[in-house]
């Protein structure tokens, strides 16, 4: 008794399948440059966010003191950023408006990012109750 096998035609050979994995694995590597450029832009979007909560804390402790204990300051804060420590520096400098009813603080962030020195600047005029 003869036995007829059908060759069924639909379906992937191996040579097929590696070809397609061959051409999404090219497709996949040029990728990671896109992939490494939005995460370095990502982390340097997040350094300059700590930089910008860094001068937001420091305005609003200017505006809750006196104009007397206004003074002008330099300090280093340490935040970690992506499991790295980034030092900020900042400078806080006190400049008197009309005749020492207010004071205008500077504060000036800087920090490094990739060798590229960057900054933020924040200002505000504190007076009036809290003087």
């Amino acid at each position: 008794m003869e036995q007829t096998v059908t060759h069924n035609k639909k379906g992937f050979t191996l040579i097929e399948a590696l070809v397609a994995l061959l051409l999404l694995s090219i497709v996949l590597l040029g990728l990671i440059p896109s992939f490494l450029s939005v995460y370095n832009l990502n982390l340097e979007m997040t350094t300059h966010d700590i930089a910008v909560e860094i001068a937001q804390e420091l305005l609003e402790e200017a505006r809750s003191q006196s104009l007397s204990n206004l003074i002008d300051s330099n300090s280093t804060i340490s935040r970690r950023v992506n499991k790295t420590d980034v030092n900020f520096n900042v400078k806080q400098n006190v400049v008197d408006v009309f005749g020492g009813e207010l004071k205008k603080v500077y504060i000036k962030v800087l920090w490094t990012y990739r060798g590229q020195p960057r900054s933020y600047n924040a200002t505000t005029v504190v007076g009036g109750l809290n003087g």
